[in-house]
């Protein structure tokens, strides 16, 4: 008996599903011999599909998960049918997205009209204070209830501020303190947070001992009274008479500079100075009649 005539005999001669037979034609595209195959369990892929179905469909499958009928949201108590998926991974617990949300929020009560307030663990992690609305958080945060109210700065404190702000005097106060070094007046800058007054920093003070200080002003960040203003609200301790009385209660005189002043005349800027230097009127009484 050939070898072809034992293998024949051995492996089955009918598909298991379809009854029929194994054998069929194939034809080498190269060469067009044809010759007799033999498929080894089934005729086709579809009959290989119902056999695979039978034997791994349904309970049979080692990931089967039995359907299981509603059930209630742990968040709102309504009857919901969770997906087979969600099961395995055991979950399937909310019957939507916001359920979820809504059951891990963190609860709280506004910190200032104690309305319960839902926020979001991750949010809530970073921050105890609540509030409800923004109405409410600016109520809660003024005044006395401020974190910050009655603190102030440091005097080494604003000093490393103003010098992060003004690392350089500007144009103006350059032209001016080139002026003051060329006519050898007693005023060095210290605009750059150097010196702070009453938490005020003024840009050039008096070297030769005399409680003395220079400002100089743009009319549009210090006058109120500007047309070219670029505040609505310029705060007192910014304009000339805040600057002046502010420095007058540590007993510094001061001299303001607008900066108009020094645009239209050099020479009449300059003689201002050294008549202030020594020891004629001052700012103080200029502002403040």
């Amino acid at each position: 008996m050939s070898r072809e005539s034992r293998m024949n005999r051995q492996r089955p001669q009918i598909c298991e599903i379809c009854g029929d037979s194994l054998a069929h034609q194939w034809t080498n595209p190269k060469t067009g011999y044809t010759q007799t195959r033999h498929n080894s369990r089934f005729c086709s892929v579809p009959c290989k599909a119902v056999w695979d179905k039978q034997r791994f469909g349904g309970a049979n499958n080692p990931r089967y998960i039995a359907v299981v009928g509603e059930r209630p949201c742990e968040s709102c108590s309504k009857l919901f049918r969770p997906a087979p998926w969600s099961l395995r991974a055991d979950k399937g617990r909310f019957c939507s997205r916001s359920c979820f949300a809504h059951r891990r929020s963190i609860w709280r009560n506004c910190g200032n009209c104690g309305q319960l307030v839902r926020r979001a663990p991750s949010k809530a992690k970073h921050s105890q204070a609540s509030f409800c609305s923004k109405l409410c958080e600016g109520q809660a945060r003024r005044g006395e209830k401020n974190h910050f109210y009655g603190k102030t700065h440091t005097e080494k404190t604003l000093q490393q501020l103003l010098a992060k702000i003004h690392a350089k005097p500007n144009g103006l106060e350059m032209r001016l303190s080139a002026l003051m070094t060329e006519r050898r007046l007693p005023f060095k800058y210290v605009g750059n947070g150097a010196v702070i007054i009453g938490g005020l920093n003024p840009d050039f003070i008096n070297v030769n001992g005399h409680k003395q200080v220079v400002e100089l002003f743009g009319r549009a960040f210090h006058d109120p009274s500007s047309i070219k203003k670029l505040k609505a609200n310029i705060p007192y301790r910014q304009t000339a008479e805040g600057r002046c009385l502010i420095y007058a209660e540590y007993g510094f005189e001061t001299l303001i500079i607008w900066d108009d002043e020094l645009h239209s005349s050099e020479k009449a800027t300059l003689e201002k100075i050294c008549a202030f230097s020594k020891g004629g009127e001052s700012s103080v009484r200029e502002t403040t009649t």
